[in-house]
């Protein structure tokens, strides 16, 4: 996670209680995934760190585990997450298509900038 929205999200994850962590997790997705308005940049980045740590825990694995706790360092969770429900995964697809959309705060931005289609390749899911 390095950005300052995302680690700053890690922070509130770890400071919460273990019972609170999933759905911390799961409203920040449910926020983005909803599309219902425009979707701030701060909360996009929330979603963006939310979806990786989702991908860290899938079977298969992500492209890179999230940084933090027993599996690295930098601006990730310190804590270990507890085990994410699969239905996750769906809401964290949503979530990040959302995010690449249109009405997104952080779209916009990168569409305005050079490695904007680079970013885009990155943060939308596969089929």
């Amino acid at each position: 996670m390095d950005n300052g929205t995302a680690a700053d999200f890690a922070v509130d994850l770890d400071e919460a209680a273990a019972a609170e962590r999933v759905p911390m997790i799961r409203r920040v997705l449910e926020r983005a995934a909803a599309g219902a308005e425009f979707l701030e940049i701060p909360d996009a980045e929330r979603a963006v760190a939310a979806a990786a740590l989702v991908v860290a825990q899938h079977p298969a694995g992500g492209p890179e585990r999230p940084a933090g706790g027993p599996s690295g360092s930098g601006s990730g969770p310190s804590e270990p997450l507890p085990p994410l429900p699969a239905e996750l995964r769906t809401l964290a697809l949503a979530a990040l298509d959302q995010v690449a959309g249109g009405l997104c705060g952080l779209a916009v931005v990168w569409d305005e900038a050079v490695d904007g289609p680079k970013w885009r390749r990155g943060h939308r899911p596969s089929p």
